[in-house]
């Protein structure tokens, strides 16, 4: 899934949170970072969860909106891969309300979607 090559590529650059750099130079970093994925399929987190496991990194979920944003907001991820298309309150709307908490600020936020995905 390219999400997950994306957030590799993100966190092997050094990607900084809160003073701590994250580095995955090598699959089984002993650094991990700490990924809230917000999806609604569970197929699709389940594969996020064993991909970002295999390289050593601790992944939670929220299967909605309203339940990411208070994942978010209490556990302060270093990353969150958020679906668009969620049920309810969209990727959008959960984006714009994580941009608005001053306690998230500076952590990354990565949009996931299947839309452009052929066939």
């Amino acid at each position: 899934m390219r999400c997950c090559c994306i957030a590799s590529s993100i966190l092997s650059r050094g990607a900084s949170s809160r003073g701590t750099v994250i580095s995955t130079s090598h699959p089984r970093s002993s650094i991990v970072a700490r990924i809230l994925i917000i999806e609604d399929n569970p197929a699709n987190i389940e594969l996020m969860s064993f991909l970002l496991s295999a390289y050593g990194h601790t992944p939670s979920s929220a299967h909605d909106g309203p339940r990411g944003i208070a994942a978010a907001r209490s556990e302060r991820p270093d990353l969150i891969a958020c679906d668009v298309n969620l049920p309810g309150m969209d990727g959008f709307a959960v984006l714009a309300a994580l941009k608005a908490d001053a306690g998230m600020v500076g952590v990354p936020i990565l949009a996931v979607t299947a839309l452009a995905m052929a066939g």
